[in-house]
């Protein structure tokens, strides 16, 4: 890995001292070494707002010794593989030193680490395990489900020290010393594995998509039919654990919001978004941009505005060219004509719906010379006098490529 990457100086002040190389990853970041620690930082990162919370966290890492309590879990779940009860427990170590971690850079940074984490996490996808001769390593990704619960764990006051690592360590000798004594023995009271979670959720998956096996539909009366069906699923299973609720949870939510915007049935949708989240300041914080377009469809741009405010407030420059025209057309039906095209400058250029905008926009602004240049870009539709405001549209579901 030395030999495929560069030694640079600029970041000593972030990284706290430790060495930072500069080379090609699949990961933000990572820290290796026992006793040459160093930072690893890909290339692309250099540039990305979040790289003060890139480097501190892996920063921390080295200065809490996280790398020797890595290579301990390694070679202690290498020895009793055989135990699922310590594969389990092991995977849990693991995780409270991530989670020991991202609160020593809570306590820092406070707000902006939370926000870094959640836009770095959020855009890892499967490329999140390493591959080298330097193994165990720490990254800063992680599988997409405690992702959830490590950006959910700094809203909670919690302080995760070293004792409880240390416990939970100790657990785990504890368990492999008893595991050794029945490893024989096919009767042994077997523990709850992730295996069997995984269970739960399949099944609650599978319930929720038998139930909505007509979401697809165009008629009316069995849209409605599946709209209740995701009400009663939702109220009457169990819940499961953190990471998984959250994400079976806001499943059902986007199907229920896609059948429901068919239907026209915006209030109800609205009625179970605070029935679901009923702390909707804990809610993902994307699903902003389905209660803005929901509120919108009910004539109420301000409701819609004030989401939407709150959204970039979280994502900064970071926010979707999405959620910008969202927040555009808040303001163009508030008829903040100004705030409207502040925004639409913003989006790319290519971007047919902001364009769309931009044309109404500047037609109630009597500007003819921005009406003439953005008409060149616009599909025939949109070339109307008067103009005519783009259709919202219907929100989508990842599970309706399931069905």
């Amino acid at each position: 890995m030395y030999r495929h990457s560069s030694p640079t100086n600029k970041y000593s002040d972030l990284s706290e001292g430790y060495p930072v190389r500069i080379t090609s990853l699949g990961t933000p970041a990572i820290a290796s070494g026992l006793l040459r620690p160093v930072i690893w930082l890909d290339h692309s990162m250099e540039t990305r707002s979040e790289l003060a919370s890139i480097l501190r966290h892996e920063a921390n890492h080295l200065r809490l010794g996280d790398i020797y309590w890595a290579w301990f879990l390694c070679l202690f779940e290498s020895f009793f593989w055989w135990n699922p009860l310590c594969k389990m427990l092991t995977k849990q170590a693991k995780e409270q030193l991530e989670l020991r971690c991202d609160e020593r850079c809570f306590a820092t940074l406070n707000q902006q680490y939370q926000q870094d984490l959640a836009s770095l996490l959020l855009v890892q996808h499967s490329n999140n395990q390493q591959q080298s001769f330097t193994a165990p390593l720490l990254s800063i990704a992680h599988k997409s489900n405690f992702n959830i619960k490590r950006i959910k764990t700094l809203d909670k006051e919690k302080t995760m020290k070293t004792k409880h690592v240390v416990a939970l360590i100790l657990s785990i000798s504890c368990s492999a010393a008893t595991a050794a004594k029945i490893v024989g023995s096919e009767s042994a009271e077997q523990p709850v594995t992730q295996q069997q979670v995984d269970s739960n959720y399949d099944a609650q998956l599978a319930d929720l998509l038998a139930r909505s096996s007509n979401a697809k539909s165009t008629d009316a009366e069995l849209l409605n039919e599946v709209f209740t069906n995701i009400l009663d699923w939702q109220s009457g299973r169990e819940r499961l654990n953190s990471h998984e609720e959250v994400k079976i949870q806001l499943l059902g939510f986007t199907l229920l919001s896609h059948v429901g915007h068919k239907l026209g049935r915006y209030k109800d949708v609205l009625s179970a978004y605070e029935q679901w989240y009923p702390q909707t300041d804990r809610a993902p914080f994307f699903l902003k941009n389905l209660s803005a377009i929901t509120h919108l469809r009910l004539g109420q741009p301000e409701a819609a505005l004030e989401d939407m405010l709150a959204l970039k407030a979280i994502l900064k420059d970071r926010t979707k060219e999405g959620s910008l025209l969202l927040l555009a057309r808040a303001y163009v039906e508030m008829k903040d004509y100004d705030n409207a095209q502040t925004v639409l400058a913003q989006l790319s250029d290519s971007n047919v719906m902001g364009n769309a905008l931009k044309y109404y926009v500047s037609f109630h602004q009597n500007d003819t010379a921005e009406m003439e240049l953005v008409k060149t870009k616009l599909p025939a539709e949109f070339d109307t006098l008067p103009p005519t405001l783009p259709d919202l549209g219907i929100p989508l579901s990842p599970l309706l490529e399931k069905l």
